[in-house]
């Protein structure tokens, strides 16, 4: 059936609002879009026509994207008027004069049997509060597994239905085979009902009879017997062609656990790093799939006492409901550790697509952040000298063992009540911490899971994670370090030499050494190693690495390890 929506403001807002110098009313479009499912058949292409019109009394560009939800052999693409582009481009931005349109299609390829969907996006640039999404559906079976929702916070005891219907689409009469797989922990039973039968939870398998077009309610129980998170896998295969089935899983995470790890990179896997970091600072975990198991509400997550969130490198990483829940959340006493590429620019830049006033708002008022600028790849950072939760961290953002995908990254501007945490080689800010409400956040600018070595990431989210619990040591009660005064470099900036100076503390003899670092964290030269006594220290950097070349004007970093105490010194070589 044919849906057509007009996006407009009220007339009230005329003489309210302004955005970019032009009142927001003289922007609006409309997106006629036909039916938005159709049947399919493997390496058909299935193309969904639309018109896009620019309604409002000004021109105006809209960033069009998509994302596809789909078997990972079959094809999505785009065509807008004439020019369709490849499946790699995955957004564009269309100019449209006042009053004028154009042909929008959204192209689906199945190359397997099953079902998928292709969600587009369409976003006014004159005014980024103007947005519509539309999902498109493809199916190649026979019968259709719709499933509303795949994820639940469940109490321990207490039983979760998931609710599903069983569509027979075919024109014959059909025996579909329901199978059921339980990967939960000893204690948890699952159990099928077909329409008012349920069947004990020993019965895995069921045989539903359907007649051309018929229905009936499927519902998929599983009742946590303990703490922890548990899923079940149903298939469902056609009789008629064992070859058709769709497979989908249904997860319950229960209250009781430490962290709730929020895994919202649309399936890329980065959440894996985050749960291994987690496990090794000692909290309990379980994992939300946002993208497969739907929005958490503000009583789903207030459940838990501290929430970690990952986007990875997903554009629009966060929603309106996402921001909401998360604000009563930290309001109200919760902890949440965010992390993701171009977060900032998304929400906070009225260049970016995503951007609204709103969620500005939520990252000044929520995070106490805001963004400064783009962020260079191929770059270390480092805790800040003095910050008890950071400052012994000195880590590469790519390479090693990490996910190596740090390549749009974030430099953010800290609030007058927060705390910049974590600095980049170029000086810029790369991780703030603050407090809102009775909670706290720690949210990073780059991706986490990029960092370069498993020590530093367990190192770095378990000082998190002591932040977040009031463990950490308060500054009074400390034992007298090592390093009993700040490191620093004079004169700089410097050329040819500058002398780095610290002092030794304590009675004995300890353990020193001093490493000359360049922006792309390479060690490029080893300034001193060995036995060191109590007292002043100055040693003299010509500026030349472990060969005696003269290195290029540029930023260094020195890092002066006692033991296992460690700072860091910021220099500037200038030619």
């Amino acid at each position: 059936m044919k849906a057509s929506r007009i996006l407009t403001l009220i007339a009230t807002m005329l003489a309210l609002t302004v955005f970019q110098g032009m009142a927001l009313a003289d922007y609006s479009f409309d997106l006629d879009t036909p039916p938005t499912h159709a049947d399919g058949e493997i390496g058909v292409l299935v193309q969904f026509h639309n018109t896009l019109t620019n309604t409002g009394s000004s021109d105006d560009s809209y960033v069009i994207s998509f994302v596809k939800d789909a078997p990972s052999d079959w094809a999505a693409t785009m065509c807008e008027g004439a020019t369709c582009y490849p499946p790699h481009i995955t957004e564009i931005t269309v100019d449209l004069a006042a009053g004028s349109q154009t042909n929008l299609d959204m192209d689906l390829t199945p190359l397997s049997e099953g079902q998928g969907s292709i969600t587009m996006t369409v976003t006014s640039v004159g005014n980024p509060l103007l947005r519509i999404d539309q999902t498109f559906t493809v199916s190649t079976l026979d019968f259709d597994f719709h499933v509303p929702a795949q994820g639940a916070v469940a109490a321990v005891g207490f039983l979760q239905a998931f609710h599903t219907t069983l569509t027979n689409n075919s024109d014959a009469d059909d025996i579909l085979t329901v199978s059921m797989v339980k990967n939960a922990p000893t204690g948890w039973t699952s159990t099928i009902c077909v329409g008012s039968t349920c069947y004990p939870p020993h019965i895995t398998e069921v045989e539903v009879n359907l007649s051309a077009g018929g229905q009936t309610n499927l519902d998929i129980d599983l009742t946590p017997g303990n703490v922890g998170e548990g899923s079940v896998t149903v298939t469902i295969t056609s009789g008629n062609n064992p070859a058709q089935s769709d497979t989908k899983t249904f997860t319950a995470i229960t209250p009781g656990l430490d962290v709730l790890l929020v895994a919202g990179d649309n399936g890329m896997g980065s959440d894996a790093w985050y749960l291994d970091a987690i496990t090794a600072a000692g909290k309990s975990v379980g994992t939300w799939k946002r993208q497969e198991m739907g929005a958490l509400d503000n009583m789903d997550i207030s459940e838990f006492g501290t929430v970690v969130w990952e986007t990875g490198n997903v554009n629009g990483g966060l929603d309106n409901d996402d921001m909401s829940a998360l604000t009563y959340f930290v309001l109200h006493g919760g902890n949440l550790f965010l992390s993701g590429q171009d977060l900032a620019f998304n929400y906070c830049n009225p260049a970016s697509p995503f951007f609204t006033f709103s969620s500005k708002s939520w990252f000044n008022s929520v995070l106490k952040t805001d963004y400064a600028s783009a962020e260079g790849p191929g770059d270390f950072a480092a805790g800040f000298e003095g910050d008890n939760v950071t400052e012994d961290l000195f880590f590469n953002l790519y390479g090693g063992d990490g996910a190596d995908n740090n390549v749009s990254m974030d430099a953010l501007t800290a609030m007058a009540d927060a705390i910049a945490t974590i600095e980049y080689g170029s000086g810029n800010v790369g991780a703030v911490r603050s407090s809102y409400g009775e909670g706290k956040s720690f949210f990073c600018g780059f991706a986490y899971e990029g960092i370069d070595t498993e020590a530093t990431r367990h190192a770095f989210m378990t000082q998190a994670m002591l932040w977040f619990d009031g463990e950490l040591t308060p500054v009074g009660d400390m034992v007298a370090p090592l390093l009993a005064s700040i490191p620093y470099a004079s004169p700089n900036p410097f050329n040819p030499q500058t002398n780095i100076r610290f002092e030794v503390g304590g009675s004995q003899s300890v353990q020193a050494e001093v490493t000359i670092y360049n922006v792309k964290g390479q060690a490029v030269r080893n300034l001193m190693q060995g036995s060191v006594s109590p007292g002043p220290q100055n040693l003299v950097w010509d500026g030349r690495n472990n060969d005696g070349r003269t290195l290029a004007t540029g930023i260094y970093m020195a890092r002066v390890r006692l033991a296992d105490e460690s700072k860091t010194v910021k220099m500037t070589l200038v030619k």
